[in-house]
């Protein structure tokens, strides 16, 4: 076998084309650290002309190396000067923020402490009207008279009023009555009723009479507010029997006599506080001994379950009827338990208030 001279022209083209291909890759490396330093368009120029001289190619790549470097350094420092005015303006943000925040907790704590002051007033104001409604303490036991009442408010005061006052020395006067409204206006128009009603009732003044005077002063004084009064007001008089009433606008009240049967007194007048010289008229029935009345207000027979379905005077004068031979505290008793288990819970929508008496005997006559 003949082997080829290494001076062949063989080998010269071989090592010819080793340098050739030595130089592509030079380029091409040279083009990717272009590349990877940002100088693309002149890694493009060194691919496209092969025949450049590598310094030039790498001069080139060189300058755009660095000004890719300069390019980055900018944009690091105007990335870094963002970043700073980012973070000054979250810091200035947060400073507003704890700004309002403590504003916040301070007008919060002056609420707080205005509500807190207004729930003490609201208790004494409750306190103070639990000396005028409910009340009966002051009544001297008496063998021919039984008296019970209960009164709830909707809020911490309310408008509805009860009382009973000794008339002489054997009457006595009974009186439910009802402010329009609810809340502190009406408890205080309820302040001034009581205290009318107290410095009107005496012995020889008729209900009509006592209820005329009432009027016209709740006309005088709280006329333009809209805060009219529905009243029943009643004088027994405990040595003959006699109930002698006027009904101002209110519910009549429930008489139930010893056989059970069932009358309910009225003498169909208007409510107190709307005009200073409306007519007044009283009538007058003979109780028995054993004889019961009940006096109440519309948020009794008007209260409403959750289903919004009243409780209505069908309920009222059944659970009645069912306890119509109780004591008078029996029977309010009986009346609540009936409502509440018909309401099962329902949040009151009106002030409640029940007053029940028993006529138990004659008193003697003064001799």
């Amino acid at each position: 076998m003949v082997h080829p001279s290494p001076d062949a022209p063989g080998s010269a083209n071989a090592e010819a084309l080793s340098r050739d291909r030595s130089h592509q890759v030079q380029v091409g490396v040279s083009a990717a650290a272009a590349c990877a330093a940002g100088a693309l368009p002149f890694a493009l120029a060194a691919v496209l002309h092969p025949g450049l001289p590598q310094w030039i190619c790498l001069a080139a790549c060189l300058a755009g190396a660095v000004g890719a470097g300069l390019a980055a350094a900018g944009a690091a420092r105007r990335l870094d000067a963002l970043v700073r005015e980012a973070r000054e303006r979250e810091l200035m943000l947060e400073k507003r923020v704890m700004a309002r925040a403590d504003e916040l907790s301070a007008a919060y704590n002056q609420l707080a402490d205005k509500h807190e002051s207004m729930r003490k007033e609201l208790r004494v104001a409750r306190d103070i009207q639990g000396c005028i409604v409910g009340r009966l303490d002051h009544l001297p036991p008496r063998p021919e008279l039984d008296v019970a009442a209960w009164y709830r408010a909707m809020d911490n005061v309310g408008g509805d009023l009860y009382d009973v006052v000794r008339i002489g020395r054997n009457s006595y006067g009974f009186l439910m009555a009802d402010v329009a409204g609810h809340g502190v206006p009406a408890a205080l128009v309820t302040a001034l009723v009581k205290v009318a009603f107290d410095g009107k009732a005496a012995w020889g003044i008729r209900p009509e009479g006592v209820c005329d005077a009432v009027n016209r002063t709740l006309c005088q004084l709280v006329g333009e507010q809209d805060r009219f009064v529905t009243a029943w007001y009643g004088i027994l008089d405990l040595e003959t029997g006699i109930l002698r009433y006027t009904n101002a606008g209110h519910h009549p009240p429930v008489l139930i006599r010893t056989d059970g049967t069932i009358q309910r007194p009225d003498t169909e007048c208007q409510p107190l506080g709307i005009i200073d010289d409306a007519p007044f008229y009283s009538s007058e029935l003979a109780m028995s001994p054993g004889d019961r009345m009940i006096l109440f207000t519309d948020g009794i027979v008007e209260a409403r379950s959750y289903l919004k379905e009243e409780y209505g005077y069908g309920r009222f004068l059944g659970a009645i009827g069912r306890n119509s031979g109780a004591a008078p505290a029996t029977l309010i008793d009986a009346i609540l338990s009936d409502l509440n288990g018909f309401l099962m819970g329902a949040p009151p929508e009106d002030d409640r208030a029940i007053l029940a008496f028993q006529f138990r005997g004659f008193a003697p006559r003064p001799s």
